[in-house]
């Protein structure tokens, strides 16, 4: 028999992982999850043209985190060329758009600024970017890239970049089997419909569907692993936070506290024995979706 569970709607599963976006400590928390995230970036980076730039280019970085994607275009952009990028780093979480402008000040990324926007509710100008990014996020704002689209210049380039699986699932269940009042574990299926709005986004097909849906060509997609050493047990965890507030969303509010506490712990010894000690790497194999179009010129 199950455990009996609340059955979070969508909206209140995403509140529960958005309050972790508004804590003090969250970039320095999520910054240790760069190293899974930003190969896919590299990928869309790469589609994108922008290392043979010749022109100016205006770039849109939504959901931009630790700024995984400005990073790569800027290694991926030969310096002498800086000068011709500029690039708009846009967030709902201030303290990752502290982190990104402190970045930015420390590599000389002149052209780089950043913004609060909510890609659930975009308010900027049409016609305006050449290039625009979502990095594993448009899941959460489902009903953003007709937007998206209006924002790209005629010519212009979006990437996205989607979870095929959650590559944590399988750590996430067996350390829920070993607490003690075996609290409800929700399966990969439960998390995925919540987190990606009940749309198959880990479904390559879906993500090329929707490119082409707002009018996009030359659309293309591909479906990689990629391990990635993602730090320490302690590390790792830490960048866990907003994996444990997806899974505290199905527990009573009355135990979820001391449960959160004690999964945490939990899974700190699991991925300990995975890393081989407490001072080895974790490494996870993220399975994801890259995506990207161009807009006729």
């Amino acid at each position: 028999m199950a455990a009996p569970h609340q059955d979070p709607s969508a909206s209140e599963f995403k509140e529960a992982v958005n309050a972790l976006w508004q804590e003090d400590d969250v970039a320095k928390k999520y910054e240790n999850a760069e190293k899974a995230t930003r190969p896919f970036g590299k990928i869309l980076v790469d589609k994108s043209g922008l290392a043979h730039l010749n022109s100016d280019a205006h770039v849109f970085d939504l959901a931009t985190g630790t700024g995984a994607v400005v990073k790569e275009l800027y290694d991926a952009v030969p310096k002498e060329k800086w000068g011709k990028l500029k690039i708009l780093a846009a967030d709902v979480s201030p303290p990752m758009l502290e982190y990104v402008k402190k970045w930015a000040e420390t590599e000389g990324w002149t052209g780089t600024e950043t913004q609060i926007v909510d890609g659930n509710n975009i308010d900027l100008p049409a016609n305006t970017y050449t290039h625009i990014f979502v990095s594993f996020a448009i899941f959460v704002m489902p009903d953003a890239l007709p937007k998206l689209y209006e924002l790209l210049k005629p010519g212009g380039f979006i990437g996205v970049t989607t979870l095929a699986c959650l590559p944590w699932h399988s750590l996430l269940a067996r350390s829920i089997a070993r607490m003690a009042d075996a609290p409800y574990s929700p399966s990969s299926s439960d998390l995925e419909e919540k987190l990606f709005s009940g749309r198959p986004w880990g479904d390559h097909k879906y993500v090329v569907s929707q490119l082409r849906e707002v009018g996009l060509h030359n659309v293309d997609a591909v479906r990689e692993k990629k391990s990635a050493q993602v730090g320490t047990p302690k590390l790792f965890m830490e960048s866990m936070s907003f994996v444990l507030q997806m899974v505290g969303a199905y527990w009573e509010e009355g135990k979820r506290e001391e449960w959160l506490k004690e999964l945490n712990g939990i899974m700190l010894e699991e991925s300990a024995k995975d890393a081989g000690g407490e001072e080895e790497q974790v490494t996870l194999e993220f399975d994801g979706i890259a995506g990207w179009g161009w807009k006729s010129g």
